[in-house]
């Protein structure tokens, strides 16, 4: 895990919170697995932390700058709160629906954009709930969600405001590979959080880490 925001985490912590996730993504295989009916594994190769208002030159850098995004963006709030949002490429989004049975056995007369929203959607909305969940569940707390909103443009350049919770913010990136049989899939997921949400991320980790002591 790398940081431009500064030590925030030390290198116990962060080591607990790669693991946190692992297991999270793990579960989430699974769910995702049965919803697409094809078999899925997922692997984090990167976390960084950094301040949000750093967030927009990363998503230049990682997509090219003004690129056409699929995004799936979901709010929740509980001890740990913030935004999350599960970010492809234009190409990784369509190479991902490719991949699936209903694809191919879509009506002539279906939108494969609908399908495409739908199944991103869905898929958010299981990546998501299982890494905020299983860090609530350390964290002995209930999460609320609101439902998961696909977002089709380039909301991430042109709408999103630069700097959240008036720049006392932070953004948790974990790049995700989605591997399939036939092809790997790269995308994002940013958790967008307050200072607040930081020191849970480290509370959670605390408690992970005192499991195995």
């Amino acid at each position: 895990m790398t940081s431009s925001a500064g030590n925030v985490l030390s290198e116990l912590q962060i080591d607990a919170f790669k693991e946190i996730i692992n297991i999270a993504f793990g579960d989430a295989a699974a769910s995702l697995s049965e919803v697409i009916e094809l078999h899925a594994t997922l692997n984090v190769p990167e976390i960084k932390i950094l301040h949000s208002k750093e967030l927009r030159e990363f998503i230049n850098k990682a997509f090219g700058a003004g690129e056409d995004l699929h995004i799936v963006e979901q709010h929740y709030t509980s001890k740990f709160k913030g935004i999350a949002y599960l970010v492809f490429s234009r190409n990784s989004g369509k190479l991902f629906i490719s991949l699936l049975e209903e694809y191919r056995d879509m009506p002539a007369n279906m939108s494969i954009n609908l399908l495409e929203k739908e199944t991103l959607t869905e898929v958010g909305n299981i990546i998501i709930g299982a890494c905020i969940s299983k860090i609530a569940e350390l964290l002995l707390d209930v999460v609320s969600y609101l439902p998961p909103r696909y977002i089709d443009g380039k909301y991430l350049y042109e709408d999103m405001p630069g700097n959240f919770f008036d720049g006392e913010g932070y953004a948790v990136i974990l790049k995700t590979i989605f591997q399939f049989e036939k092809a790997d899939i790269t995308g994002f997921l940013f958790l967008l959080i307050n200072m607040d949400s930081i020191g849970k991320i480290k509370e959670a980790a605390d408690k992970f880490i005192a499991k195995y002591e």
